[in-house]
């Protein structure tokens, strides 16, 4: 499917095993974060890489660290700008953005056992009171047919 559109692109993964461990323990920017960024990153600078895909969703939380470690002149893609100009484009699309004076209202959704872990993170990597959080149950997601127009 790539080379249909690009055939001058080289995609090259990089497992990041122990990111979201620290993620989670509230390690944004640490000596041992940074040296392990250092070893996960090192190779794709080494390849020729100029751009980085965050493919994780706890990954934006060290968009500062990451970019502190693989310097400048690499493209730092981020998830959740990108999700949020996609969710942006559909509410437009769809004339469904709140009016200007609409009451903003914030519910969180959560996957395991119980609320209570994600609400203690996300105060922590968030900065501000999480409440309104409802556990869900997640399974085979289904996409609309025209997700990726």
């Amino acid at each position: 499917l790539l080379d249909r559109f690009a055939t001058d692109v080289r995609v090259i993964t990089q497992p990041c095993p122990g990111l979201v461990e620290l993620i989670e323990t509230g390690d944004l920017n640490s000596p041992a974060l940074h040296s392990l960024l250092q070893g996960y990153i090192e190779p794709l600078l080494s390849a020729g890489c100029d751009t980085i895909i965050l493919g994780c969703t706890h990954y934006p939380f060290l968009r500062g660290a990451i970019s502190y470690v693989m310097g400048e002149g690499v493209t730092l893609v981020s998830s959740d700008d990108e999700t949020a100009g996609d969710v942006y484009r559909q509410l437009v699309r769809g004339d469904l953005l709140a009016s200007p004076d609409a009451t903003a209202s914030y519910v969180y959704e959560a996957t395991g056992a119980s609320t209570d872990d994600f609400t203690a993170l996300a105060n922590r990597l968030m900065g501000r009171e999480v409440r309104d959080v409802q556990l869900v149950q997640t399974g085979v997601i289904t996409l609309p047919e025209n997700a990726f127009e």
